[in-house]
């Protein structure tokens, strides 16, 4: 009989390896669920929350309809970055377009601060800014998110560059810098700036409209139609019925290791 130097007991370190697998296995088919199961709520939830953005910066539309074809306004405004430049809207009133929206996603100090402009049609001005999302730091870049910053950006005139001042009194299409927060303050403006450029191209050379609109005039989402038939749930069942298959096929794995290595 052969003696095993090394000490080491290779039937357990075999057995605990195959425990380990086992349960990784159950682990990555619950995640893989869960993820299946909450998928479709939190992009509604997104959706729903960009709705209410495009209103806050756009308020004269009841409806929107998504520009389909941005990548190609993106690359040509801004050649270097042209993924800073997330999407873009045609807002509506009744049938007449009164003006656009745009999301970019300009750097920061801390990292992209995704943000929503809003311009009129009617003057050429901008209606509002907002900040969706950002990291920057409390108390000084976060204070883009606030009112007394975004508001400066209201009625300024959309087909001109906006500057930052650090110091004085903004005046035209000037704005304050945020205290101690210039770099962000720089890169809400390049936001806005590269809003005005796709904006400009949009009212100069109309592009293609996503024909499924948004808004009071939208249809309501499946989730909210007691009439909804089966074949408007079959992905979402399926997406679950997927996930809860291999999270049973993992269990039966590992109770079948867990006899072997007994």
């Amino acid at each position: 009989m052969t003696e095993n130097k090394s000490g080491i007991e290779w039937g357990k370190v075999v057995r605990l390896g195959l425990i380990l697998f086992a349960i990784t296995a159950v682990c990555s088919a619950a995640l893989a669920f869960a993820n299946a199961a909450t998928h479709t709520i939190i992009e509604k939830r997104n959706e729903e929350a960009n709705i209410v953005a495009r209103q806050a910066v756009l308020s004269e539309a009841d409806r929107f309809e998504k520009i389909e074809n941005l990548e190609a306004i993106a690359s040509e405004v801004n050649p270097n970055e042209p993924e800073a430049i997330v999407e873009a809207y045609a807002g509506y009133k009744g049938d007449e377009i009164v003006g656009y929206t745009v999301k970019t996603n300009p750097k920061g100090y801390a990292g992209g601060i995704e943000m929503l402009t809003g311009f009129k049609l009617s003057d050429k001005s901008i209606e509002g800014i907002t900040i969706i999302n950002q990291s920057e730091t409390p108390g000084l870049g976060a204070k883009a998110a606030e009112s007394n910053f975004q508001d400066q950006f209201k009625g300024k005139d959309g087909s001109q560059p906006i500057k930052v001042i650090k110091s004085g009194a903004a005046v035209d299409n000037q704005v304050d810098a945020i205290t101690g927060a210039t770099i962000t303050s720089n890169a809400v403006v390049n936001g806005v700036n590269l809003s005005e450029m796709v904006f400009l191209k949009l009212i100069d050379a109309p592009q293609k409209i996503d024909s499924q609109p948004e808004g009071d005039e939208a249809a309501q989402p499946a989730e909210e139609n007691n009439d909804t038939t089966e074949d408007t749930k079959t992905e979402p069942t399926a997406n679950t019925n997927r996930m809860l298959s291999g999270l049973i096929v993992s269990k039966n794995l590992f109770s079948r290791i867990v006899e072997v290595v007994k």
